[in-house]
């Protein structure tokens, strides 16, 4: 199998070089809450590089609140002085021997001149090489639908939404691996460890189709494992996981599908579940089947297409009934390898 190419969703690897004063910049201490540009180019010489880079004041990322980087593959010296050429505040890098630029480049597969585009949590969101690698950067900021004003929340529950981990075409697939899979009534898991997994549709009602396929299952964890990992790592500082095996759920509007409130981690044989996975797959085909949290509120939560809920197996949680089309989600929990760790305390 070839390797896995850098691609939206991703998370930015973290760096740290000199810019023209000698003094090491790190990535993630530099940024400041805003989209990230990244440009990575050749050596600072180059005519073509001062106009390349002035480009670089373009006032919609200032208006984006845009953090821009150039990684130039020259000595500090050089970079002092292009720094002072072009005079518009872009934070230069030097990157002297190349690996940081290289390592970038090979892993999306592209040549410099290129530019990646971050959002403000350091995911990649576009790369853009070729002829006019900032005028694509900069068209795709302009194209981001950022949020307005921020909200005063008083409480919510202590989840994480993550956008974009799956491309569409991969959601597409999922549902169709469902359709011509198989699929069957959703078990829950019975009040006793000896009691097993029956079926309950007072409790829940969903179609899965259990992912067996070796080659997707491989995928889907080189897929979702990069991306979850330093989320949840980040967020909740958990980290040594393995995937519980996969399933696309349907909840369906012609039985009203659900779930109601429960926990996933209550019996022996499900307790080394440490957090639920929940992607979305057809974000906007169908009204209802929201995730709601009841211990935090009344609030529905839904991840956009490709986009997951990540949450603590612990938190009491619901899915609301669908009320109009069909609700395609890819589940999994994050499993912990702690030796002897059937504890949902002991994370």
């Amino acid at each position: 199998m070839l390797p896995r190419l850098m691609s939206p969703g991703d998370r930015a690897p973290n760096f740290a070089l000199p810019d023209g004063t000698g003094e090491f910049r790190m990535l993630y201490n530099e940024v400041s809450g805003g989209p990230i540009v990244l440009y990575f180019f050749d050596n600072c010489s180059a005519g073509s590089q001062v106009e390349a880079l002035q480009k670089l004041a373009d006032p919609r990322l200032a208006e984006h609140n845009v953090h821009v980087f150039g990684v130039c593959v020259d000595k500090v010296e050089s970079v002092a002085a292009l720094s002072e050429t072009i005079g518009n505040g872009t934070l230069l890098l030097a990157d002297l021997k190349g690996a940081i630029s290289q390592g970038y480049l090979k892993a999306a597969g592209v040549r410099a001149p290129a530019a990646f585009v971050l959002d403000p949590n350091q995911r990649v969101i576009a790369i853009a090489c070729g002829s006019e690698p900032i005028e694509q950067a900069i068209e795709e900021v302009a194209a981001l639908d950022l949020e307005g004003p921020g909200r005063l929340i008083g409480g919510m529950a202590p989840v994480l939404i993550v956008p974009n981990l799956l491309s569409p075409g991969f959601c597409g697939r999922l549902m169709e691996t469902w359709d011509v899979g198989g699929h069957s009534e959703g078990t829950v898991e019975a009040s006793t460890a000896a009691a097993g997994h029956h079926r309950n549709y007072g409790t829940k009602r969903r179609l899965d189709h259990f992912i067996e396929d070796p080659s997707l299952v491989r995928e889907l964890a080189q897929a979702l494992g990069p991306r979850i990992a330093p989320e949840v790592q980040k967020a909740f500082f958990f980290e040594d996981f393995t995937f519980e095996q996969f399933r696309v759920g349907c909840y369906e509007a012609d039985n009203a599908g659900f779930f109601k409130v429960h926990r996933d981690n209550v019996i022996g044989s499900v307790r080394n579940r440490r957090y639920a996975v929940s992607i979305n797959l057809n974000t906007g085909e169908y009204d209802g089947g929201d995730l709601r949290f009841p211990e935090y509120g009344p609030d529905l939560y839904r991840a956009p297409r490709g986009g997951g809920v990540l949450f603590s197996c612990s938190l009491l949680h619901e899915v609301v009934p669908v009320t109009a089309g069909r609700r395609f989600v890819l589940l999994s929990h994050l499993l912990t390898t702690k030796p002897g760790a059937t504890d949902p305390s002991a994370i």
